[in-house]
Order: structure tokens, then C-alpha cells, then sequence
């Protein structure tokens, strides 16, 4: 559905998306799912040829639970990919045959409180991540690279939903969401690709996974649901991507189901602002 879920609960799942919506379930719930993320990737320098990346497929697995444990308090489980992606250049003449890879992975527990049509929750948060640069450097006439580097790192989500169908409107859902920027630190890996052309980096070998907040609205109308997201990424704040110039993200999320008895018909849109 276009990737919404700050309003529209997707039961165990909605640990990642907005903790507060796990209190759709209504006793234990788990959820298994992932994204193939195939992403076509190509670089071009003035005057020269452009190189297309063999790194095109990536698997991002999740894994959600979700029990209510009474009227008013629900707890979660959850480990989320959140990220998969990287360059391989290594069969192309140019573009210092650059091969990289990053990878991130959380752990949460969404803990969510429910009164009336309101909820709210709130998600401590682990991530793991794992950074692998390398490249040929011609005037060096050599590899450039670090082996891989990994880093935890702590953060915390945010989440509330209202349900206003306690005032009259029935079907119709708030919900807002945070996620607090987690610091990453990936030994040698940024520093010693970048001095190699000279380039000093203020945040060192730090890249932080930005924070980001949203809002969302869902609609049910008997067989029908329409959802929309807004969220904004704050990328020109983040230790590292600052560095580079990276701008805010505003991402952009509608969707529609129509359910029938025993099955489901989903489809949606995502557009979201290029922070390079």
C-alpha cells in the first residue's frame, strides 16, 4: 500500500511503522514478511562513460509480534531490516571499480497503552550495522579499503493513533509517529576511504541514522480503506550524510485496500524527495 502505517494498522507489524497501532490485536498476533529491494543504480562523470552497477537485488527480512495483554496494555517484538545497499562496480574499467555495502537491522519493544480511542506508545530500540568500502585508487595503484565494520547503536520510537470513532466518525484514524536518530560509528571505514583523496570529514567515521517524525489519516468505509503518510527524513542533520550535502527527505504515501471475505486487494504510491 505504498508503504503506509502511521494510521492504518497492520497488527504485529505496526511495531516498526507506529508502536501505538499493535493495539489492533486483539490477543497474540506474529507476522513474518520482507522486501526485495532491486534497485537500478548508474553513475556518470563529465565527458565519461556511465557505469551501471551489478549490485541491482537486495533481501530485507522482518520478523513481528504482538500480544495483548489486557484492555489497556500491549507489548511487542520485533527485528526489521531497514536497510540493504550497496555499489558494485568491480567489472567496470572506471569509476575506481568502487564495491560497497551497508547493512542495518533493528531490534524493538513496542509497549503501547490504550484508553478509549486513544494510544500511545513507545519503543526502545537496537540497531546493528555493518560498512564495507573499497575501491582501486589508479594514482596509488592500489585497494582502498578497511574490511567490514559493525556498531550498535540505541534509539527510541514514538508513536499515537486515534481511533474517532468515540466522537462519530466511524473509521476514520489519526496517528503520528518519531524515531529518534541513532549514532553509528564504523571503524576506518569512511576516514580511510576519504583521505586518500584528500578529503577531511568532520563527523569522522560516524553515520548516524537520521531521526524522523510523520503524520497519517485512514479511512474505512465497510469493504474500503484509503490511507495517506507524510514523513520527513532529516538527513541534512545526521552525522555523516551532512557531511556530504545529503538535504532533508519529504516522503509521500497513499494507499488503498478492498477487502472481500477471505482476501484482500492492496496497491499504493510512494514518492519521495531525493536527498542527494
Amino acid at each position: 500500500m505504498g508503504g503506509v502505517g502511521i494510521a492504518m494498522a497492520h497488527g504485529a507489524e505496526s511495531g516498526l511503522s507506529n508502536g501505538a497501532l499493535i493495539t489492533s490485536v486483539e490477543s497474540s498476533e506474529i507476522a513474518f514478511g520482507g522486501t526485495l529491494f532491486m534497485p537500478d543504480i548508474k553513475t556518470q562523470f563529465a565527458g565519461m562513460p556511465e557505469y551501471t552497477s551489478d549490485a541491482d537485488t537486495n533481501v530485507i527480512p522482518e520478523v513481528s509480534l504482538a500480544h495483548k495483554i489486557n484492555e489497556n496494555w500491549y507489548i511487542g517484538v520485533g527485528m526489521w531490516g531497514t536497510a540493504g545497499m550497496g555499489v558494485d562496480y568491480s567489472h567496470v574499467p572506471g569509476n575506481f571499480q568502487m564495491v560497497t555495502n551497508l547493512q542495518l537491522m533493528q531490534f524493538g519493544v513496542p509497549i503501547a497503552y490504550k484508553t478509549g480511542g486513544l494510544s500511545l506508545a513507545v519503543t526502545p530500540v537496537l540497531q546493528y550495522g555493518n560498512l564495507d568500502i573499497n575501491y582501486f585508487h589508479p594514482q596509488l595503484n592500489a585497494s582502498v579499503g578497511a574490511g567490514l565494520a559493525q556498531d550498535f547503536g540505541f534509539g527510541y520510537n514514538l508513536g499515537l493513533a486515534y481511533d474517532f470513532s468515540a466522537n462519530g466518525i466511524e473509521g476514520l484514524t489519526f496517528g503520528a509517529m518519531y524515531r529518534s536518530a541513532i549514532e553509528m560509528d564504523y571503524d576506518g571505514q569512511l576516514v580511510n576511504a576519504a583521505e586518500k583523496f584528500g578529503l577531511d570529514l568532520a563527523s569522522g567515521d560516524t553515520l548516524e541514522q537520521p531521526e524522523e517524525y510523520g503524520v497519517g489519516l485512514a479511512y474505512v468505509m465497510g469493504q474500503h480503506t484509503i490511507a495517506f503518510d507524510y514523513k520527513k527524513i532529516k538527513w541534512s542533520g545526521a552525522k555523516g550524510y551532512s557531511d556530504y550535502g545529503w538535504d532533508d527527505s519529504d516522503v509521500y504515501a497513499v494507499g488503498y485496500a478492498y477487502t472481500e471475505n477471505e482476501w484482500t486487494l492492496r496497491f499504493g504510491y510512494n514518492h519521495a524527495d531525493s536527498a542527494v
